[in-house]
């Protein structure tokens, strides 16, 4: 039938034709920037990343304020997954400094959990250059969140780059726990 494969039943019997499993990696989402997010110099500052391409389960605030979405506060800008389980982030942003930190932090926004500012990963660049960071995390999927964030001290305060290409952010869940 439309929508099966044929898929092994063991060593010894014949092969069956089977209907494809649904996704299994719901909650996801991908989201990019389309506005500059304004750094103060030595603050640790939630990146706004407001372009959403998808966010399969709706788990996604795509904000600058807080949301409830799947009856969970979400704040601006966070991932406040429904689902437990173990995740894989990636994340990334563009600065016109000598030296600047991306980082994708648990609980930035303060809500649920109890790793409030906890960083994922980090990662430090120069001057107009891309900083890409990945990482697993496992989520509660009852209230911590996830945000990408930037930190730089300049002395001033510093613009991300506003290019769908060099601000975005996205995640997927890996396994359910």
């Amino acid at each position: 039938s439309d929508g099966q494969v044929l898929t092994s039943t063991g060593a010894g019997s014949p092969p069956a034709f089977e209907t494809i499993s649904a996704e299994s990696n719901t909650p996801s989402f991908y989201a990019y920037g389309s506005a500059a997010t304004s750094i103060a110099n030595d603050t640790l500052t939630k990146i706004a990343v407001a372009s959403e391409q998808f966010d399969n389960g709706g788990c996604y605030n795509a904000t600058a304020s807080s949301a409830t979405l799947n009856s969970l506060t979400a704040p601006a800008y966070a991932f406040t997954p429904n689902v437990a389980g173990l995740y894989f982030f990636v994340g990334a942003i563009r600065m016109n400094t000598t030296n600047f930190s991306v980082g994708l932090v648990n609980n930035k926004g303060g809500t649920g959990g109890s790793e409030s500012y906890s960083s994922l990963v980090y990662g430090n660049g120069v001057a107009n250059n891309t900083i890409v960071v990945s990482g697993f995390s496992v989520m509660n999927g009852s209230g911590n969140n996830i945000c990408l964030t930037g930190y730089q001290a300049s002395g001033g305060s510093i613009n991300t780059s506003n290019n769908s290409y060099t601000t975005y952010f996205g995640g997927f869940l890996v396994k359910a726990s």
